[in-house]
């Protein structure tokens, strides 16, 4: 139904049918069931669909449209078959209202939709199923549910053969066996009943027994062979022989030393010694040149190692003479992807690293851990005499700071540098590095030191990384995210939200490492995701779809990343705009006096007291305009704008879809018929593009267009020939030629989202730049050597593991585009510029100035950002994102407190690579290039700058009436365990107030270690928090002290440890059915403290970058105050624990109550009110020390009490013991130190 690669189902939900697609499991068309579908059947030329009502529903396997209706059973269905032409159908009548068993078989002429003569059942119940003769067509089996069956030909049912079954229920089953030898019956009691017509046979040929060796099984089966049993397990020197095995033999006892005991290296294995020194690989640039004489290779010399033919780079561990030749041998060995020195895969450490000295790591260009950074900096300043942070800071720079320089190779003959080569090292799979403290050690500023943040992949689908970067860099999407998070928003798993929020963040960072956790945890539990076949489902076990196998960058298997992400856009696009269109339908209740989330409820009605005010937000907080957000438009592309009408605005009402209006192509399909020319439209409005490529020209046509304009073009408006029905003159295969008519140029989408569709060898060859030298760097494939492309397309062969049938590749015949002074132009264009007249598309790449003013009417589109797949060797293949920063946000002035990377960022270029936490600075010409098979395009996104998209319509206010309800999802709410009061609408924090703040976290998987054979260990997945409780109290005031939010929160995930001792969550707290607590969504704790932070609220917490860090929210430097770093020495590395200050600071042992569960259980936890009223009076603390000067002294009994006790407070009962120093009071709450 549909091709080889498509299945019809039955309708999963809402009474719909379904097209699935049996290779990628999507669903590709639906179409209204109208009624619940109990069989479904396939004819020659139709589907036919056995409704509950007793129709029989005939449809088009194309478009799914019902074509005709048979009223078969004024009862219902209960059995269909189907053959040829004609429909058997048994069911049930109607009788003075009832339903009862119809005592014939309808029969059904599919060609002239008219009924024929019913075939007669007469057994008692009627019949209840069908089945048909598989090598005579015109008979059919019917049975009825006691056991009866018919065998009856249609052509004379009058000489029907009845049978009876001796069942013991009844029957539910029935079903032929292909040699109509058997049939079986199926009973209600779950035996089978077998039925054969072989002794029939041969009691007609004259065989009055039957032959006991005819069974059911037709094929004869041999019994297995074992091994042999030997003879003698350990021969003596009487039985040895020349076939007898050396494992025979026992080793003996030896009192000399072996020859595998060989352990000095060093004798045998010198610096210049061949033995365990691996040969230098020949330049790429080398065998692209290479022919062969008589065994013997000839190569012309490159241009690159002229003056150093026989000068080879040498590391500056190779060439140290005290490194011993044992270290030279095993750095001379291969490394395999399931070795520990493999630091390029995916979810796993490079657990050789971890083990590696300080010194050893900054020779091999390994990033230190930032605990190995602090100590060595430390040392330093000690060894100086000088524990001043401040003195010396530039020291040594060279010696203490990582080299980003030792990730990507700089000299010309490197590999990576030249065509055809390796990808760079800055392209290959980055991975964290875990200590015993946790991914918060690793240094990920080694990796980026640009302004703009990279995202870390050690959690699950972090595939998506790249192309949540892409989505990112189109700014008017950006701003329709944000503005969404600042409504009301009732869908607990809204995708639009998650992704406002990470946007948020990752503009406020400024080039600090993000995570998208919480976008990534709602996308897996998105009920379509898996669906659509966007999960990487060995990413939840450990381990990518990819990883430690040789597999080819094109593969059509649906797991390869490149495929994956295609579908991702797809996906992903349709989700946002299903998102905003759910916030347009429930918009009249967002601004109510009243608001509550789905699935909330709000005590007394919502608001404390009073209306929720809205504060409008300003600096960074404030959506940018969007001209200031869009490149500045060319002197075309403003005459341009000026005779479109000005602006691509969005509308003014809110009903439509701006999401969909950002992407949407409203195109119409109009198909006309080449027998009598009559036309049909409709509407075929499309969000993404898949490229179609053309086909290889036969000899007698003009080779197509392989620019990739033109490529473009041809797939938005996919003409296409094909032969079906015509309703007008109603030919059966009439030639159908159907296009799409594009809007005009004014109407045309701000972006164009493109799946690259690359699958084979020659579809890549289009993209692939040539490796002739005199071609240019990174040039098109010239069409003047055959045999080039010749080898190309076979080396893409090989390297895809796909077997071509042409020599040559289909891009052989596109010649080298050259720029005014020769210079080989990339095959992506910097811009596209597209023109829409009437049906008339053009479609043109725009390099400079004078391609630009060819088409002076044209929409001008930039490559704005480009995903690609990365695959090289056995490396494992992962994604990249290539993004063109917009020029608004390079030319935008830099800020005094803005970090050093962001004043520098308008000195470099605009295109960036984001290797997952990675970001670098790249050429143009990088970008927009595809040197050779390794880099394999999946999705390109262009932006449409000839005309702004204003988006000033859209919400700049803050609405924080949320955090002025009192909201819970718990059935069993006890009002006993509120500690709570939440905010009125005349305590709204302003800038500088002063809040306190404490999480709790529960564990979702365990940890997943590596431990070795010298008993070393290291981690290759760390434990993945989820939050589990958020306490926030008011830090001022006549209420200080008191918690406004305290809120237990619901996950769908499923929690592996509920860390009780840690967190004194139990099991049950997090369910809504059985939870005694305040328990709300996660999004709603998220859109609480988001609010905080935007109203510029000061956080005072202990621990705080871990919290903040798993509630995935940025917070600013300057809103934090952390406990943690308050009480911390610079001459004293080690942090103090929470339990520890109070006990010696405030004299109370906090950290030791209990946790009473649901069913009773008491157990002992921790109780974030409890450390988030410590933290602030720790703090007022501290202020008082500055105040008196006392703090010096106090931070010296600190350390020193703490090496006595070991850092760990005596228990309650001990609190006063000797040795515990006085004076330590808890702070007066006057101004001065509350501010």
């Amino acid at each position: 139904a549909g091709g080889t690669s498509n299945g019809i189902g039955s309708p999963i939900e809402n009474d719909i049918v379904v097209v699935i697609n049996k290779n990628s499991s999507t669903i590709t068309r639906t179409a209204s069931a109208e009624a619940s579908i109990v069989k479904l059947r396939k004819s020659t030329r139709l589907v036919c669909a056995g409704a509950s009502n007793g129709s029989i529903q005939l449809r088009d396997p194309r478009s799914l449209k019902v074509e005709h209706r048979l009223a078969a059973h004024a009862g219902g269905l209960i059995d269909m078959a189907v053959e040829g032409n004609m429909i058997y159908s048994v069911g049930w009548t109607v009788r003075l209202g009832h339903p009862v068993p119809d005592a014939f078989v309808k029969v059904h002429d599919i060609r002239t939709n008219r009924s024929l003569v019913p075939l007669a059942f007469a057994a008692q119940g009627g019949p209840a199923l069908l089945s048909i003769h598989p090598k005579q067509n015109s008979t059919i089996f019917v049975t009825g549910p006691q056991g009866q069956f018919q065998v009856v030909d249609v052509n004379s049912p009058g000489e029907g053969l009845f049978f009876q079954t001796s069942t013991a229920s009844f029957v539910t089953s029935m079903a032929l066996s292909p040699s109509a030898d058997f049939l079986a019956f199926g009973e209600a009691d779950g035996s089978i009943r077998l039925w054969t017509t072989i002794s029939q046979q041969e009691h007609e040929l004259g065989s009055a027994i039957p032959d006991p060796e005819k069974h059911f099984c037709m094929y004869e089966t041999m019994e297995p062979e074992g091994p042999d049993v030997p003879a003698n397990l350990n021969p003596g020197k009487e039985a040895w022989r020349r076939d007898t095995p050396l494992s025979a033999l026992g080793l003996p006892y030896y009192d000399s030393p072996l020859l595998s005991s060989f352990d000095k290296w060093s004798h045998y294995a010198g610096a210049a010694s061949p033995l365990f020194n691996a040969p230098v690989k020949p330049d790429p640039a080398i065998l692209a040149t290479l022919r062969q004489t008589d065994f013997v290779g000839y190569a012309s010399l490159p241009r690159h190692m002229r003056g150093k033919r026989n000068a080879v780079s040498v590391s500056s561990q190779d060439d140290n003479p005290d490194t011993n030749g044992l270290e030279r041998a095993r750095r001379a060995l291969p490394a395999f992807l399931g070795s520990s020195t493999n630091i390029g895969k995916r979810g796993a450490a490079g657990s050789k690293a971890v083990a590696l000295l300080v010194e050893q790591k900054k020779k091999t260009g390994v990033p230190l851990f930032r605990s190995e950074k602090e100590k060595a900096d430390l040392a330093r300043r000690l060894a100086k005499g000088s524990g001043d942070p401040g003195l010396d800071e530039d020291a040594d720079e060279d010696e203490f700071m990582d080299d980003m320089s030792l990730l990507s190779p700089t000299s010309p003959g490197a590999p990576g540098s030249g065509p055809g080569s390796a990808p760079p090292a800055y392209y290959g799979v980055k991975t964290i590095q875990y200590s015993k403290f946790g991914v918060e050690d690793f240094d990920f500023g080694f990796y980026n030191t640009t302004p703009y943040s990279g995202l870390e992949t050690h959690i699950p689908q972090s595939y998506a990384n790249s192309y949540l970067q892409l989505l990112f860099s189109l700014v008017p999407l950006r701003q329709l995210s944000k503005a969404h998070i600042l409504q009301p928003c009732p869908e607990e798993g809204c995708l639009l939200c998650e992704a406002g929020f990470l946007f948020r963040m990752l503009e406020d960072t400024n080039g600090a490492n993000c995570q998208a956790t919480n976008f990534l945890r709602a996308f897996t539990t998105n009920r379509r995701a898996k669906e659509c076949g966007v999960l990487d489902e060995a990413d939840e076990k450990g381990t990518g779809v990819m990883e430690g196998a040789i597999l080819s960058g094109m593969s059509n298997d649906p797991g390869a990343y490149a495929n994956m992400v295609q579908r991702l856009n797809r996906f992903l696009v349709d989700e946002l705009s299903k998102d905003y269109d759910r916030m347009t339908a429930d918009s009249s209740h967002s601004h109510s006096s009243a608001p509550v989330e789905r699935g909330l409820w709000v005590p007394g009605g919502g608001s404390s007291s009073g209306a929720a005010p809205k504060r409008t937000i300003s600096g960074s907080d404030v959506v940018p305009t969007p001209a200031a957000a869009q490149e500045a438009a060319t002197a075309a592309g403003t005459a341009s704008a000026l005779r479109h009408g000005g602006s691509i605005h969005a509308p003014a009402n809110q009903s439509r879809n701006l999401v969909s209006d950002i992407f949407e192509i409203d195109a119409v399909t109009r198909t006309t018929c080449g027998t009598c020319g009559a036309v049909t439209e409709r509407r075929s409005a499309s969000r993404v593009t898949d490229l179609v490529y053309p086909r290889k020209a036969l000899s007698n046509e003009a080779a197509p267009q392989t620019d990739l304009a033109s490529i473009i073009k041809s797939s938005l408006v996919r003409e296409t020939l094909s032969k079906s029905l015509c309703k007008s003159c109603h030919t059966s295969a009439a030639p159908m030629k159907s296009r799409r008519v594009l809007p005009p140029t004014a109407r045309m989408p701000h972006a164009l989202a493109i799946n690259a569709a690359v699958h084979t060898p020659e579809q890549h060859a289009y993209w692939l730049a040539g490796t002739e030298e005199d071609a240019g760097k990174y040039s098109w494939r010239s069409s003047r050597s055959a045999s080039a492309g010749t080898a190309t397309a076979t080396a893409m062969a090989m390297a895809m593991g796909a077997v071509s049938g042409s020599g040559s590749g289909a891009g052989a015949g596109a010649g080298p585009s050259l720029g005014k002074k020769g210079k080989t132009l990339s095959y992506v264009p910097p811009k596209l510029a597209l023109s829409v007249v009437n049906d008339d598309v053009r479609a043109r790449g725009v390099w400079n100035e004078d391609d630009l003013a060819a088409m002076p009417d044209a929409a001008v589109y930039t490559c704005r950002a480009m995903i690609v797949q990365v695959q090289s060797g056995k490396e494992a293949s992962h994604l990249c994102a290539i993004v063109k920063v917009p020029e608004a946000e390079i030319d935008a002035p830099a800020e005094a407190d803005d970090p050093p990377v962001v004043r520098k960022r308008g000195k470099k270029g605009a295109w960036y690579l984001f290797n997952d936490f990675l970001v670098r600075n790249i050429s143009e010409h990088e970008a927009l290039s595809f040197p050779s098979v390794w880099k394999v395009p999946a999705v390109l996104l262009f932006e449409r700058v000839d005309l702004p998209y204003d988006l000033s319509s859209l919400l700049t206010e803050l609405d924080a009436s949320i955090l002025f309800q009192d909201m819970s999802m718990s059935r069993h709410r006890d009002p006993a365990l509120i500690r709570h009061r939440v905010l009125s609408p005349d305590e709204l924090p302003t800038p500088g107030t002063l809040v306190s703040i404490d999480a709790e976290f529960v564990a979702l998987n365990q940890e997943e270690l590596e431990v070795r054979s010298d008993g070393t260990r290291s981690v290759i997945r760390p434990v993945q928090r989820s939050l589990a409780r958020v306490s926030v109290l008011r830090g001022e005031g006549l209420d200080a002290d008191v918690p406004f939010i305290d809120d237990h929160i619901h996950t769908k995930v499923k929690v592996v440890d509920y860390l009780t001792q840690f967190s004194g969550i139990l099991h049950g707290d997090l369910d809504p059915e059985t939870t005694r607590h305040t328990l709300v969504p996660l999004k709603v704790v998220y859109k609480k403290l988001r609010l905080l932070v935007d109203l510029g609220c000061i956080f005072v917490g202990h621990g705080l970058s871990s919290d903040f860090r798993i509630i995935n929210i940025f917070v600013p430097p300057a809103q934090i105050i952390d406990t943690v770093e308050l009480y911390r020495s610079n001459t004293h590395p080690r942090r103090l624990a929470l339990r520890f200050l109070s006990w010696f600071l405030l004299k109370q042992d906090i950290q030791s109550g209990i946790a009473v569960g649901n069913d009773g259980t008491v157990i002992a936890g921790h109780d974030s009110i409890e450390d988030a009223r410590t933290a602030m009076q720790l703090y007022r603390m501290y202020e008082s020390f500055k105040v008196d000067g006392r703090l010096d002294d106090v931070m010296e009994d600190l350390y020193e009490e703490g090496r006595r006790v070991n850092w760990k407070p005596p228990s309650s009962n001990n609190t006063n013991a000797a040795g515990t120093p006085g004076g330590y009071q808890s702070p007066a709450l006057h101004p001065a130190i509350l501010r």
